[in-house]
């Protein structure tokens, strides 16, 4: 059970970001907190039984697809509803799913950076909503760019400490 709840942590706080970065780039009304915790909740409610069946990965929003939408700026329910159906013919018919399974993988983490790049921005724009004076704004600004290099660099000196028998270090910071 804390594992579900730990993947519902991760997808929830993923899925808001991206259900605001669609409604930023679809020019759509103001999302309420309502109807964000909504989706999130159905979004719960999707984990959950993908968890009973026994699924592998449960159910989230696709950060690709908002980066997507970003980019072509259409957001149409007919775009999507073509698209799905475009997506299940390949799917079915193996000879259509090999053009797309034949693209480079360089292409697709280009594509990828594209995308993500695209919904980063999105979030960064809230900025312009904030007071940039204040200082408790600036530290959790800075402390949130910060922290991703920390990371990094905490986790490739425990590889060098654990390659010299420190197994603490192992067990802590690389999550082994």
């Amino acid at each position: 059970m804390i594992f579900l709840n730990c993947i519902f942590c991760l997808f929830g706080s993923q899925s808001s970001g991206a259900f605001i970065a669609v409604y930023r780039y679809a020019s759509a009304t103001p999302l309420l907190p309502s109807i964000l915790s909504q989706g999130i909740g159905w979004q719960g409610v999707g984990i959950l039984l993908s968890e009973l069946f026994g699924t592998i990965s449960g159910s989230s929003v696709s950060v690709e697809n908002a980066g997507l939408l970003a980019l072509t700026r259409v957001g149409s329910r007919r775009v999507v509803q073509i698209s799905a159906v475009f997506m299940i013919f390949s799917s079915i018919l193996g000879k259509f799913g090999t053009v797309f399974a034949s693209i480079p993988p360089a292409i697709v983490a280009a594509l990828y950076c594209l995308f993500f790049a695209y919904v980063g921005a999105g979030g960064i724009s809230f900025l312009q909503f904030c007071n940039l004076n204040s200082f408790r704004t600036k530290f959790i600004l800075g402390f949130s760019i910060f922290l991703l290099p920390l990371i990094c660099t905490l986790r490739q000196g425990a590889y060098f400490l654990s390659t010299l028998g420190f197994s603490i270090y192992n067990f802590v910071l690389t999550f082994n």
